[in-house]
């Protein structure tokens, strides 16, 4: 009885993998183990990668000598690389390409693609040595390119993978359109700081002019329409073409507030500010107040303290600069962020009765 028991089981169990292998022919899954899934790719890039038609070819140029600092940004490279693959298939080939002092052309090549290296300290028989360090990606599809010329941040790494596929594989960039004439930053102006965030929106999106004063209607191909910081007031001609674009289903990103800040302005610091948009936004429930928004989760700014005949600085919270933390993980769009800070935000109020309210365009 007892050897006919073991024989059963042993037959059970061999079903059951069979049973297994069937399944596992047409059901793919992978496990990240590791606390926060490090190693899991987003939704957003799975659905990205499934749209590979023709083969994407990676190369990742690094140096034969590697900092013991950038060793885990290394590995965490490749790591994802083989994650990629896993959901691309066939579709996305890499290939690692070590360069050393014997193999200049390598680097050469690498240089050619527009890879840039850095200053790194190596160390080596106990001496710290100074040398160029190499460790950029290169996305290759058809005669196109893309290029991460050096791969140092671990946080953004998958955004720029991601981002370069798909700039690689779309028809067109999405174009996004960029409201000007109202007080707004110039998308070719002199900021350096704002600039520098344009250059990270041209990555994967193409920017787009739109001057209400100069076009007859707002164009429907937009991703995304975005108004920042207007500081003049839209005229009803204006108001109506914007009010007609998001009727048509265009969407828009407004960062906008009812209140002007100038430091320098001792006697006046908080001025109004002219923009109207809430004669569009009250038809759909919603209005920019007047109050600022302050939060005990606060920045804090340098001020000058009395102490006996002397001034010495110290640090205290301002609560006009709230700074947010513990965002949704689970959210790809915020998930990786740290913290942000919003300086001088305006209140929302939504709980305006849209029906109700008789504004332009009903």
């Amino acid at each position: 009885m007892k050897t006919k028991n073991i024989w059963l089981s042993a037959g059970l169990l061999i079903v059951i993998l069979v049973l297994i292998n069937l399944v596992s022919q047409n059901f793919f899954f992978r496990f990240d183990l590791t606390d926060n899934e490090r190693y899991s790719v987003s939704p957003v890039t799975k659905n990205i990668l499934a749209q590979i038609d023709d083969p994407v070819t990676v190369k990742i140029y690094y140096s034969e000598k590697f900092p013991r600092q950038l060793i885990s940004v290394k590995q965490y490279v490749m790591d994802m690389l083989e994650e990629y693959r896993a959901y691309a298939g066939n579709k996305l080939e890499y290939e690692f390409v070590e360069i050393g002092a014997e193999n200049k052309d390598r680097e050469q090549e690498a240089l050619q693609y527009g890879i840039q290296p850095v200053q790194a300290n190596i160390t080596e028989s106990d001496e710290i040595k100074v040398q160029r360090i190499f460790l950029g990606i290169v996305f290759l599809y058809g005669d196109a390119k893309e290029v991460i010329p050096f791969a140092r941040n671990i946080e953004q790494l998958e955004y720029d993978m991601t981002g370069a596929i798909k700039k690689l594989i779309a028809s067109s960039p999405p174009k996004i359109g960029w409201l000007t004439g109202h007080g707004e930053p110039e998308l070719f102006g002199r900021d350096q700081a704002m600039q520098k965030a344009l250059a990270e929106i041209r990555k994967n999106y193409a920017l787009e002019a739109v001057n209400l004063s100069t076009v007859e209607k707002i164009p429907d191909d937009l991703t995304v329409l975005v108004a920042l910081a207007p500081k003049a007031v839209f005229n009803e001609a204006d108001l109506y073409k914007l009010d007609q674009y998001i009727m048509r289903g265009g969407r828009m990103a407004v960062f906008a507030s009812t209140k002007r800040i100038d430091m320098q302005n001792q006697f006046m610091p908080v001025q109004p500010n002219p923009q109207n948009l809430n004669d569009i936004f009250l038809k759909y429930g919603f209005a920019i107040d007047e109050q600022l928004i302050i939060d005990k989760q606060c920045y804090q700014v340098q001020a000058m303290q009395n102490l006996g005949p002397i001034q010495i600085p110290v640090s205290i919270d301002y609560q006009f600069a709230p700074r947010l933390t513990n965002f949704d993980k689970d959210n790809p769009i915020v998930s990786r962020l740290g913290e942000v800070g919003f300086f001088f935000a305006s209140q929302i109020n939504n709980n305006i009765d849209s029906v109700a309210t008789d504004r332009l365009f009903l």
